[in-house]
């Protein structure tokens, strides 16, 4: 506490003691924000002389500071104008000079719990959300997610493939690790595999296995996770990036069970649910000739989308009070929520990374917060010219592009020896050059 009279300060701090209180006495404002910095306190009593231009500098410092701190004005000038412009100003209760003890009591402990109610509201926010369906990993009441739940409630016992399209960050591995722990195959194992980040030699070799001395270097035969995941789940994230070679072998293992290892002849069964996810549309790959059209519709039994958070922005307080939860537990961190202003910026950001880069955010708010509310000055954003619009290009991806451009030039426009050297596939260079409108020839 602060207040304009060292005596009273002194007074009141000893009061609150013998009523249980651990209180810091402040004689000045630098040392107030340096207690409230270093040990976060759960109320703050200051003293204003509401009479001049700088009268309430004390209460403006300290909400700039921490916005939900809850703050009892203790003033001797008792008018109705001065109780209103405290509340105004955030403050959580007024008292006038003189008052009782348990007066001064009363108003603390009526701050402290209303403080107190508003972190249990948010919590009790995500507990009736976990109750509310038989999904709680997944968190959305917007209309966008009830129609995920709704489909899953439908597929997640079935055997069915199950193909997830959805924008990068928008949680596609989480359903299906979801549509596995509701199966009847829940016991079994469950492989996730990226195939946008493999050359196409060890996709196969990962997934069907390879025979001794398959190739070069290969010691030993090796299962791959088509074995490994007997009775269970395979996760196939960005099947559109796989080669026809792959497409060719991974259609006859969902239509007959069957396939073998690289390198070998000796026919193995597969008793594996396969589920499949692309964040692009297949239809350009398929009108190519890139993606296998009748391998599509074996992987496309059942299609979940999911939405973008730019389609479910009415889901982002619900999503901050549970990464808050979460990551303030990782580092025994107590934060109480966002300040109206933070959460007024973040429904504002077009979150081009979606709930992915909303948990980092998040995270790093949490890791750099001063108080026990995130605010504005908290929240790490990307400037708005650099926030991704449907169909603009994040600043991120037009670096990207350029290199791209810029390579073509430097390897006369030889298609394989660009993709070389940025270290991706050929496939993946044309989708690439697809999605940024570039052109692979020279222009004539």
């Amino acid at each position: 506490m602060i207040l304009d009279e060292a005596d009273m300060a002194e007074s009141i701090g000893l009061m609150l003691a013998r009523k249980g209180f651990d209180c810091n006495v402040c004689v000045n404002r630098s040392e107030l924000g340096r207690v409230i910095a270093s040990t976060r306190p759960d109320i703050v009593v200051t003293g204003v002389r509401p009479s001049g231009a700088k009268s309430w500098t004390i209460l403006e410092v300290i909400k700039k500071q921490n916005p939900d701190l809850p703050v009892v004005i203790v003033t001797g000038f008792a008018t109705v104008d001065a109780a209103v412009e405290a509340m105004k100003r955030g403050a959580a209760d007024f008292i006038c000079k003189p008052f009782h003890a348990d007066e001064l009591f009363l108003k603390i402990q009526r701050a402290l719990t209303h403080v107190q109610t508003q972190a249990e509201n948010s919590l009790l926010r995500h507990q009736l959300y976990a109750d509310d369906h038989v999904f709680p990993e997944l968190l959305g009441r917007s209309s966008a997610m009830k129609r995920v739940f709704e489909m899953l409630e439908r597929v997640h016992a079935s055997e069915s493939c199950v193909f997830l399209t959805g924008e990068s960050g928008t949680g596609k591995e989480l359903v299906a690790r979801v549509i596995h722990r509701m199966s009847a195959r829940r016991h079994e194992k469950f492989f996730p595999v990226n195939c946008a980040g493999m050359a196409e030699n060890l996709l196969e070799r990962e997934v069907f296995g390879h025979e001794k001395q398959a190739y070069a270097g290969a010691a030993s035969a090796r299962r791959g996770l088509l074995e490994m995941a007997e009775h269970g789940t395979l996760y196939l994230k960005e099947v559109g990036e796989t080669s026809l070679s792959f497409q060719a072998s991974l259609l006859n293992v969902l239509e007959h069970n069957e396939f073998h290892r690289v390198g070998g002849n000796r026919v193995l069964h597969a008793d594996v649910r396969v589920i499949a996810s692309s964040r692009n549309n297949l239809d350009d790959r398929i009108a190519s000739g890139a993606f296998r059209k009748d391998l599509y519709y074996r992987l496309c039994v059942v299609r979940i989308h999911l939405p973008s958070l730019r389609e479910r922005k009415e889901d982002i307080p619900l999503l901050v009070d549970h990464f808050l939860h979460k990551h303030g537990r990782k580092i025994s961190k107590r934060i109480t929520g966002v300040s109206a202003e933070a959460l007024q910026k973040l429904e504002a950001h077009s979150w081009p990374g979606n709930i992915r880069e909303l948990e980092n955010v998040l995270e790093r708010a949490v890791i750099m917060a001063a108080g026990q509310s995130i605010t504005p000055a908290d929240l790490l954003l990307e400037r708005a010219s650099e926030i991704s619009e449907p169909g603009r290009l994040t600043t991120l991806e037009a670096m990207e592009k350029q290199l791209i451009e810029r390579t073509l030039v430097e390897c006369r426009w030889n298609k394989s020896v660009v993709a070389k050297k940025l270290g991706i596939g050929r496939r993946t260079l044309y989708d690439k050059a697809s999605r940024f409108g570039i052109g692979l020839k020279p222009a004539e």
